[in-house]
């Protein structure tokens, strides 16, 4: 999965800033049309790039929880769905929007496309936002979520989206393409505090996957599960050289303990999703025989017999059976 912030930072709900070579020669504000030109040639470019060096993209997901929109020259391009979905900043978003779409289907047509926002706690706004983009023509395949538990409250909030979006978008799959736990030190500027169900201990971290993945499993539209910034590593530590953290703030969610710098039990849990979900993700092939002298399970151990049920590598493929 390949996802483009279209920004010089983090893209997110509150940080969506036009990156600073987009801007015109005397620093003005580019115009709407310059954007959607910026968008198409950046996205086809560096598309271009990567299936030159081999590195051609399953997905592409075209902006990163642009719930409110995105490459904000003021609050006036944000999007609301308490606006009219023929408003000027939707407009703006829907041309934005095809354009990153038609570069993606001009360079690497086989590539999923996602469109990514981050109001899984509320099914309302969440339908609303994608009935507008498919009433105007978006192309995309994918609808993408973030999910924390500690932004969007617990799993019920998040079953209640799911099965709505099934039955508004029968044809569109999910995915979560964000989520994490903490792994320690719960911070105090969480809009849910679910320590009750999930302590912020590795035992605990592992329990959120583990819950997560039973939840996902029951709906059949969702396909993917990603886990958002597993190296983060972050104790609070002056730099790389000095003291070998990857952000210096302290931000203890990822997949590795910032101390022993060991994996934790929840980065071997996130593997049982493909196990557990209930659609298949990728081709239910027919076996033969011989087949099973080529077939391989993650731990790279050669199978001696034909699965029915799991994901395996077969030709350099991975591929989920769902027979």
């Amino acid at each position: 999965l390949l996802d483009f912030h279209y920004s010089d930072c983090w893209a997110d709900p509150t940080y969506q800033d036009i990156p600073a070579a987009w801007y015109n020669e005397d620093g003005s504000v580019p115009s709407d049309q310059m954007l959607v030109e910026k968008v198409y040639s950046y996205t086809k470019e560096s598309l271009e790039a990567l299936v030159a060096a081999g590195a051609k993209p399953d997905f592409v997901q075209i902006g990163n929880e642009i719930s409110y929109g995105m490459l904000w020259a003021s609050n006036a391009n944000k999007c609301h769905t308490s606006q009219s979905a023929e408003a000027k900043p939707w407009k703006r978003l829907y041309t934005l929007l095809a354009a990153a779409s038609k570069a993606v289907r001009e360079v690497t047509p086989e590539a999923k496309i996602i469109v990514h926002i981050e109001r899984s706690e509320d099914a309302n706004v969440t339908k609303e936002y994608y009935t507008r983009l498919v009433k105007h023509s978006v192309d995309f395949d994918i609808i993408g979520l973030s999910y924390y538990p500690f932004y969007h409250g617990h799993l019920n909030k998040l079953s209640t989206t799911l099965n709505s979006l099934e039955k508004a978008f029968p044809t569109k799959k999910v995915q979560i393409v964000e989520t994490a736990y903490f792994y320690q030190h719960f911070t105090t500027d969480n809009k849910y505090d679910t320590q009750g169900t999930w302590a912020a201990s590795p035992a605990g971290q592992t329990a959120f996957i583990n819950d997560l993945i039973d939840e996902l499993a029951r709906h059949k539209n969702v396909t993917g599960l990603y886990y958002w910034f597993a190296e983060e590593n972050g104790n609070g530590g002056a730099s790389w050289s000095a003291s070998k953290v990857v952000i210096t703030n302290w931000l203890n969610r990822g997949l590795w303990d910032n101390a022993s710098h060991k994996a934790l039990p929840a980065l071997m849990k996130m593997q049982d999703f493909l196990t557990k979900q209930a659609v298949t993700v990728g081709i239910t092939p027919t076996f033969q025989a011989q087949d099973c002298q080529k077939i391989y399970n993650l731990k790279g151990e050669l199978l001696k017999s034909i699965p029915t049920r799991g994901t395996i590598i077969k030709g350099r493929r991975k591929i989920i059976v769902a027979q």
